[in-house]
């Protein structure tokens, strides 16, 4: 009996006794016994149909013999349809097959071909509408609102020009200047950079280089926001571990304290004891001061009984009479 082996495609190593059914196939195996494969172009298929569940990279079903449009990106598409999982840069649809915008600056959504970004002064959804105010150098994609000025003016809509006309550009809710030309610092680029130095940091007039693009000072004033943001952070996290610290050491401290204390209060009972004559290594009856004179000459004025014998005071008379 079980002379035969299972299938070679099935998934377990055992099998029904009597026909050799698998309840499970591997991979590109199928039918009864799994031993059956699978079209070429399946990477997996029903076990009882053999059609294609899964197709290999750039195929799609029902046979996975059709190619995935090539406008998709990495040649993949959905098994069930075809569409494209992702498109090129610049294109949308289902195949990929519709152009973005011109005005879109990153591509636009893959289903609905909205812009993800606008290119500079442009907003909307398709980037087709001019920034609200011409002195906007962007302006926000849902509304139009201004988000960064053009060099050398600031305010909510742009309409002031820069505190000091030595600005490149200036801080949009300020009007301080966030980037001044070579050879210059300071909130208003009243400074003039030390000499050894062809530029210089624009808060410290500390040296710098390479020097700034001052071509692109619009990108320097959000860097030097990150670059406050990232100072805020630091020193946040720093002021976090010095506490921690700190608490740390209190807590040492108060431990040491009380182990410390323990200690000299358990010396201070130990000398206490031992002036009174009681060591603590000895019988406590026999160092008592109750008992430490007792001689053969005043033995007979202690207590006795009926049988003549000395009766020493039981323990509890003991401590009673030691406090």
């Amino acid at each position: 009996m079980c002379q035969d082996a299972c299938g070679q495609g099935c998934y377990y190593t055992t099998c029904r006794k009597t026909d050799g059914y698998c309840s499970t196939c591997k991979s590109r195996f199928w039918g009864d016994v799994c031993n059956k494969t699978c079209s070429k172009n399946c990477l997996s298929c029903k076990k009882v149909t053999g059609v294609c569940i899964e197709c290999n990279a750039g195929l799609w079903r029902p046979s996975c013999r059709q190619e995935c449009d090539q406008s998709c990106s990495t040649s993949e598409c959905f098994i069930e349809s075809g569409e494209c999982k992702k498109c090129h840069l610049n294109k949308w649809g289902k195949f990929c097959e519709n152009l973005c915008s011109t005005s879109c600056s990153w591509g636009c959504h893959r289903q609905t071909g909205h812009c993800l970004s606008c290119r500079n002064r442009y907003w909307g959804q398709d980037c087709s509408n001019m920034c609200n105010n011409s002195r906007c150098e962007q302006c926000s994609i849902t509304n139009g609102l201004c988000t960064l000025c053009q060099h050398r003016f600031w305010g909510e809509n742009c309409q002031n020009t820069c505190k000091s006309d030595k600005c490149l550009q200036c801080y949009m809710d300020t009007g301080y200047c966030s980037a001044c030309p070579q050879g210059r610092w300071g909130l208003l680029c009243q400074n003039t950079c030390r000499d050894e130095c062809l530029c210089c940091n624009i808060r410290t007039g500390s040296c710098t280089l390479p020097c700034p693009d001052v071509s692109d000072a619009g990108k320097l004033a959000q860097d030097d926001i990150q670059a406050v943001g990232i100072i805020v952070v630091m020193v946040i996290c720093i002021a976090i571990t010095v506490v921690a610290f700190g608490l740390n050491g209190v807590i040492r401290y108060i431990l040491r304290r009380r182990k410390s204390r323990k200690e000299h209060d358990r010396a201070k009972g130990l000398k206490a004891a031992t002036e009174m004559g009681n060591d603590p290594s000895t019988s406590t009856k026999t160092r008592d001061p109750m008992y430490i004179n007792v001689t053969e000459s005043n033995l007979s004025e202690l207590p006795s009984t009926e049988s003549g014998l000395s009766e020493l005071p039981s323990d509890h008379v003991y401590e009673r009479l030691r406090h």
